[in-house]
């Protein structure tokens, strides 16, 4: 019998149920780094559809300048709301 296949075994059979209960686990990371090292490739049409330009600097500014503002003002409403209710 193959040394690494022995060894293999008896590496299970230390671990015991620990293994046996995540095996699953193990072989979802297994097909998750996989999926890592797939590389995509892109076509020409994809590589020369138009792009725009306006619709992304909207979004960045909306998250760049909306996201911290509605963060902030829920964080002061949040303590309005406690102040008022709790009376302190």
């Amino acid at each position: 019998m193959d040394k690494k296949k022995e060894y293999g075994k008896k590496r299970i059979l230390y671990m015991g149920s620990y293994y046996l209960h995540s095996s699953i686990n193990i072989f979802n990371y297994i097909r998750n780094i996989n999926l890592l090292f797939t590389v995509m490739k892109a076509t020409k049409k994809e590589i020369n559809m138009p792009v725009d330009i306006e619709l992304q600097k909207r979004i960045i500014k909306y998250i760049v300048w909306g996201l911290p503002q509605f963060t902030f003002w829920m964080i002061m409403l949040t303590n309005f709301l406690f102040y008022v209710i709790r009376g302190s």
